[in-house]
């Protein structure tokens, strides 16, 4: 499974998430950015995540930065992720196929 990005403008969000980002004089909104996630099941039910993403801050701060931004939101996507997935109590798959 293959996740697509693409960089969203700030005035083009619903409000109610604008109402969820920091405010705008405290922050630098990459001037384009796309990437994704791609998911692949392994045998031994492992799952293979690639991430790729790619920022464009304008030259409004140092490129080094913006990358170590854009590595940082990966990691801290797939802590938050995993610490989902342990909150979720999995349960056996029923006879049709349906479940998780």
């Amino acid at each position: 499974y293959t996740l697509n990005l693409q960089n969203i403008a700030r005035e083009q969000l619903p409000t109610a998430i604008r109402g969820q980002l920091p405010n705008d004089y405290d922050n630098v909104q990459m001037r384009h950015s796309d990437g994704y996630w791609q998911f692949d099941l392994q045998p031994q039910n492992i799952i293979d995540i690639t991430y790729q993403m790619h920022g464009d801050p304008a030259g409004i701060i140092p490129a080094s930065l913006a990358n170590q931004g854009v590595i940082n939101a990966g990691f801290e996507t797939l802590l938050n992720l995993r610490r989902l997935c342990c909150e979720i109590p999995l349960t056996q798959p029923s006879p049709e196929g349906e479940g998780f």
